[in-house]
């Protein structure tokens, strides 16, 4: 599909790095800690420079992007945060509401657990009766090591490592190197050194002025 013009690329950069620091806990079933922009900083001891992306389409072929990778300067704090049964425990839950253009907002992260991993939900959808008509998210992690894929995971290791299990899941050397509106095309080639492991949600598109809500979900499995 393509795409033309640029609306908006939020790179919120200022106060990032004191945003991509520990702020909230989790220690079952895993340890992990995510900062203020909901994504993770450490898992299982192991520094993590995690992030995502959405980006929206409209009818005449221009797009919007939010970037949220805090150690890379990209931070996009979630207007509340809870965490209902106290630090360390689940759920935990991210909410954002106030960025614009408003193409996804509101939307919300909630953090789980499973199989001893956590899984990472988020909830999206296309504003109704406005101009964007196709959207996406993708979700990764930033890896200085061996970084793989497979039909169902990407998968990072060095000394330690982990497993991104989600949708259409791949390997790339940068964020700015993935189309997030291509087709899913089975495992990425392995990289050795500096890269990304990400999941893409791929593209949807909004029917008769509803484009119904999206789950996109991926699971972090510690090895």
């Amino acid at each position: 599909m393509k795409r033309s013009v640029l609306v908006a690329m939020y790179l919120l950069s200022a106060v990032a790095v004191a945003q991509n620091t520990c702020s909230y806990t989790i220690t079952k079933p895993v340890s992990a800690c995510f900062n203020t922009s909901g994504t993770l900083v450490a898992l299982n001891g192991q520094s993590m420079n995690e992030g995502w992306s959405m980006t929206a389409i409209d009818t005449n072929g221009v797009y919007w992007q939010l970037f949220n990778f805090p150690g890379l300067g990209w931070a996009v704090p979630a207007d509340s945060i809870s965490q209902p049964n106290g630090p360390g425990t689940l759920p935990l839950s991210f909410s954002w509401t106030r960025y614009y253009p408003p193409a996804f907002t509101p939307f919300v992260e909630t953090v789980t657990s499973v199989n001893s991993g956590l899984k990472l939900t988020v909830t999206l959808h296309l504003c109704k009766g406005c101009i964007w008509v196709h959207g996406t998210m993708l979700r990764g992690v930033y890896f200085n090591g061996y970084l793989g894929s497979s039909a169902t995971s990407a998968l990072a290791y060095d000394q330690q490592g982990f497993a991104l299990q989600g949708p259409c899941p791949g390997v790339a050397p940068d964020i700015g190197s993935i189309d997030p509106f291509a087709s899913c095309t089975g495992p990425a080639p392995a990289l050795l050194g500096t890269g990304v492991v990400y999941s893409n949600l791929g593209p949807w598109q909004r029917f008769d002025g509803d484009p119904g809500t999206q789950k996109f979900t991926v699971t972090y499995k510690p090895f």
